[in-house]
């Protein structure tokens, strides 16, 4: 790049800067997707949703308790990914470890062949999201968003992955924006409804719930319990005991790192434990993962342990923080799982509440350094074919984990701020 060059970005403004970078970050998204629609799709394009597709097409033809049985998947996935192509790669059969009411949409979606089913999911859940986002803010905000926003968070890295690989998250996303609303609205029983459709994931949970029991939202946990024994119920009656028993089994091998697992290429600490072992040794994997696990916690308590009422604003914020913490230390959270970060991002934007240039930061950082790994594994020399696609989901695992964490100190230290600020009114007003 000549002095010429840059001297025509001399004068580019901030948001003619982050023009630009939404305009490269669709440029990549687009190119990445059209090379490998013919060339990887199962094997990278709809890698997941092609386990789904497996899934519907068992339960239409077989039965529901059957799609967690490894025999009936094996011959019909063998068939659908590219890895059983390699001769290097032991084809391994990709579990489901999701509770079959979840998987209900893909019984008339297997009636498509997988290309045209998984355009017809994509299109599904790209369109629901920007009407749903719309939707969120006219509700919180009594205000159409800008047509701009809406984009900035299409073009995220966590939507992105969900869309390519044709993942089920937009449902917990909306589950986070109506469980917020709910208690904006002052409506507990409903938010608590909402929070039911996190049984998707249950592990994402795993903060959620002692918060609310901390700050006493009983009410609010009664709809959840209604819900859960909605869920759970009707799975139970889809696939019965054997079924449940196969689900459970998958459930254990999975937070043992089996083939549903992926850890090495996760958003948490988990993940950087577990590459931090393979450099080292196990030993010091299992400390990062153990302190930095822990000290998340004792910085999300400042969340639970605040007993003061709350402003809408701060609500917003404290969910942020336990949102982002929750994706840094569940066991099992990939970079798509981030999407229930964007209802309050939204609603802080919305507010002018939210860091711009933190929230430019967990835009664009995470893609560029996917580009890096793209470019990387085209590059140099790979071992396998899973090698490569290990180390692109490697660069985006990394930087969804400190792009969280970023968040999540955001969080915390400007509750803490505000709390002050608060104090020093009340303090200057009794004068």
């Amino acid at each position: 790049m000549n002095f010429k060059t840059l001297h025509l970005f001399k004068h580019t403004t901030p948001k003619g800067w982050q023009n630009l970078a939404l305009a490269a970050t669709l440029t990549f998204y687009l190119v990445l997707s059209i090379f490998l629609v013919n060339t990887e799709f199962c094997g990278h394009l709809g890698h997941d949703y092609c386990a789904y597709w497996s899934a519907g097409k068992i339960m239409r033809e077989e039965s529901f308790g059957a799609i967690y049985n490894p025999e009936r998947l094996l011959p019909l996935q063998e068939n659908l990914f590219p890895q059983s192509d390699h001769p290097d790669i032991p084809f391994e059969v990709i579990p489901l470890p999701y509770l079959p009411v979840f998987l209900l949409p893909f019984y008339p979606l297997s009636l498509f062949s997988p290309s045209v089913s998984f355009a017809l999911w994509t299109l599904i859940n790209l369109v629901g999201l920007i009407l749903y986002l719309r939707f969120f803010a006219q509700k919180t905000m009594s205000a159409s968003p800008p047509a701009r926003l809406i984009l900035m968070l299409t073009l995220s890295l966590p939507v992105f992955v969900n869309l390519y690989q044709g993942q089920l998250n937009l449902l917990l996303m909306v589950c986070a924006g109506e469980f917020m609303r709910g208690m904006l609205a002052e409506k507990p029983l409903k938010a608590g409804l909402w929070l039911g459709g996190w049984l998707l994931k249950p592990q994402i949970l795993i903060l959620i719930l002692p918060f609310l029991l901390f700050r006493r939202e009983l009410k609010t946990l009664a709809g959840f319990a209604v819900s859960t024994l909605a869920v759970l119920g009707t799975s139970f009656a889809l696939v019965g005991m054997e079924g449940a028993l196969a689900l459970k089994d998958i459930w254990l091998d999975s937070s043992a790192g089996g083939q549903a697992s992926n850890a090495g290429v996760m958003m948490n600490w988990r993940m950087l434990g577990e590459n931090i072992g393979r450099l080292t040794t196990p030993t010091v994997g299992w400390a990062v993962i153990i302190l930095g696990t822990l000290l998340t916690i004792s910085l999300a308590l400042v969340f639970f342990l605040n007993k003061k009422e709350w402003d809408n604003d701060r609500f917003a914020i404290a969910l942020l923080g336990l949102f982002t913490a929750t994706c840094v230390i569940a066991w099992h959270a990939h970079v798509h799982t981030a999407v229930i970060l964007i209802p309050p991002i939204l609603y802080l934007l919305l507010n002018h509440r939210l860091n711009q240039k933190l929230f430019s930061l967990w835009l664009f950082v995470p893609p560029f350094f996917q580009f890096v790994g793209y470019i990387l594994a085209a590059t140099i020399e790979i071992n396998n074919y899973l090698d490569g696609i290990f180390l692109v989901y490697l660069f985006g695992g990394i930087t969804g984990l400190f792009s969280n964490i970023l968040l999540f100190w955001w969080a915390i230290t400007n509750l803490f701020q505000r709390d002050i600020q608060f104090r020093k009114i009340n303090e200057f007003g009794d004068q």
